[in-house]
């Protein structure tokens, strides 16, 4: 019985290893290459694992989810939320099935949420799952960066048309960027669970490097922030936790005039006076950031107006 459910488990876990390397997929036969490649092969690889995934729960009650479990919640939640609001929107179509380019749909979403269960039965069920799933995703984020820095030393064409931003295998640098965060920080992760040995230690440092490499080689502005802003809060709560308070406020003053600081730049580049509005000022100084303003702007005025959708 317990060879069963080895070989079961072993089969179901070569499926998600398969799943977690989708992020290097790409299929030129198809529409949007790399984006609507990724998703394509994501869906069919979830939908593909799912019969079996029934049946281990079904037959193995330690691998069931604990609802309890305050992401499982969280999830169900949005999930709950994301349907009432595709049903009743302008667009219900859309909204359920998206775009296979920039699919951000609810049927992409139930696939998702069901890549969560599939994460709490694997690793539920040993250890060493976990820290190869890990492994495999950091990695991935290494071999992404490969490519990118051969594109932007081109030593290869660049893949997307702005040549002076690594895209690797997304097609897109933002994408790319985005995605290498995850590595970055797993990286981080795992050199912290390897202490014991050196050379594995060194390792996912420099890997960590590396991939921080990636995402500048992108020009993705927002991954790069969002790196530097998670490693500030990290190395904030290594310092306050345990401190005494003149340190916590030494630490919070030093923050303080950091957060002036870095807003009286912004400031000075927006060049508000020579500008008749923020969006204008905005759009000289990123055009990418203008557009998420406007649909910040438009998500904010549709939720004045039925924020009850």
């Amino acid at each position: 019985m317990k060879s069963r459910k080895n070989l079961l488990l072993t089969i179901f876990f070569i499926g998600m290893i398969l799943v977690h390397l989708v992020p290097l997929y790409f299929n030129l036969n198809i529409y949007s290459v790399f984006n609507g490649a990724k998703i394509l092969a994501f869906i069919v690889l979830i939908e593909l694992l799912l019969p079996l995934y029934i049946y281990l729960i079904a037959k193995y009650p330690e691998l069931r989810p604990n609802w309890k479990n305050p992401v499982l919640i969280s999830a169900t939640l949005f999930l709950i939320i994301l349907t009432i609001s595709t049903l009743l929107g302008e667009d219900w179509s859309r909204s359920l099935f998206g775009r296979i380019d920039r699919s951000s749909s609810l049927f992409l979403f139930f696939h998702y949420y069901t890549y969560i269960f599939y994460l709490v039965a694997l690793f539920s069920a040993k250890q060493k799952y976990l820290m190869t799933t890990l492994t495999l995703t950091a990695l991935c984020g290494t071999i992404g960066t490969f490519v990118g820095m051969l594109e932007h030393t081109r030593v290869i064409d660049a893949i997307f048309a702005d040549s002076d931003r690594a895209s690797s295998l997304f097609g897109n640098p933002l994408f790319f960027a985005a995605f290498l965060v995850v590595p970055l920080f797993l990286s981080l992760f795992l050199a912290t669970q390897n202490r014991k040995n050196k050379i594995l230690t060194y390792f996912w440092h420099a890997n960590a490097l590396y991939l921080f490499y990636g995402i500048w080689i992108t020009s993705g502005t927002g991954a790069l922030l969002g790196v530097l802003f998670g490693l500030g809060l990290y190395l904030l709560l290594k310092l306050l936790i345990g401190s005494s308070k003149k340190k916590v406020f030494v630490t919070l003053g030093i923050l303080g005039l950091l957060f002036v600081s870095i807003s009286g730049i912004t400031y000075s580049k927006l060049n508000l006076s020579q500008h008749d509005s923020f969006r204008s000022a905005l759009i000289d100084l990123s055009y990418s950031a203008t557009t998420r303003y406007d649909q910040w702007g438009a998500a904010l005025r549709g939720f004045h107006e039925r924020p009850w959708l």
